[in-house]
């Protein structure tokens, strides 16, 4: 069994270029690519670039850059890319509608300059099995990471690697998103104590960390656990092999249950008893 821990939604395709005749750039080559005396590589050139139109240049990265944090506002952003919830997917259509908005009044008056955005949401669902594998095994990487952090009173990689799983956060279902802000807030909690100590000059090898808060990092980090690796279970060696002579005319003893016939019980919490499996090699077929 594996818990969900997606939350349904979407992954983010952004590009936003600019397409221009404005920059021109000119480069001469001053010495070929060759192999030097010593045995390296080496190449030499001059390159010159020249803007036509500085303001029309200067006008179009800052409407893409406008149009860009228009579609990024109600995306979460993670190691992954961006990633919007299923109830924010409507205001990445209007941010959308927006930044191809900002897009398309620079370009009515650009003469040499063209901005393109481009927006692709695909769907992730929180079963998606596939995608929940790749993010419990980031998330797991930074609870380890968190951990080993703490044990060396390095807050400063804490501090590093909480930012970075707070990035995730969004993307989470809602029934592990609260552990998991929790051990945020531990392991900011703790990066901020062991900052504090080293400010004053404590020291640091005597730091307590309070147990509760490691805690709290531990239980978000079992959520991401795999649960479906199971052991392969080896079959076990048997030197002595005896023959065994069934009679056909002898009946077997019924096994007795170890519940009472006379309770009703749901059918599934009924004990479900196995039959022996013989193997064939044990006797003359």
């Amino acid at each position: 069994m594996k818990m969900q821990t997606l939350r349904p939604g979407y992954w983010v395709i952004l590009n936003t270029t600019i397409a221009s005749k404005n920059v021109k750039y000119n480069r001469v080559e001053l010495e070929a690519e060759h192999i030097t005396d010593e045995g390296t590589q080496r190449a030499k050139w001059e390159q010159t670039r020249v803007v036509l139109d500085p303001a029309e240049q200067k006008a179009g990265i800052q409407a893409r850059g406008l149009a860009r944090s228009a579609i990024i506002k109600p995306c979460s952003w993670n190691e992954f890319g961006y990633m919007v919830s299923e109830e924010n997917l409507p205001k990445l259509r209007e941010a959308e509608i927006e930044a191809k908005r900002i897009a398309e009044e620079f370009n009515r008056t650009a003469a040499l300059t063209r901005v393109n955005v481009y927006v692709i949401a695909a769907k992730v669902a929180s079963n998606d099995v596939e995608a929940m594998e790749k993010i419990n095994g980031e998330l797991r990487e930074y609870f380890d990471d968190i951990q080993s952090a703490v044990k060396a009173l390095d807050y400063e990689a804490i501090r590093e690697n909480v930012t970075r799983l707070a990035k995730m956060e969004g993307m989470l279902s809602d029934d592990v998103r609260e552990s998991t802000n929790a051990a945020i807030k531990a392991g900011r909690k703790i990066a901020n104590d062991i900052a504090k100590a080293v400010r004053e000059k404590a020291e640091v090898a005597a730091i307590k960390i309070d147990s509760e808060l490691t805690t709290k990092i531990e239980t978000a980090r079992a959520m991401f656990l795999d649960l479906d690796a199971v052991a392969e279970v080896a079959t076990p060696e048997i030197s002595d092999l005896r023959a065994v002579a069934l009679d056909p005319d002898v009946k077997a003893e019924p096994v007795a249950n170890d519940y009472d016939d006379s309770i009703e019980l749901p059918a599934d919490t009924r004990p479900i008893i196995a039959a022996p499996v013989i193997s064939p090699t044990l006797f003359d077929m």
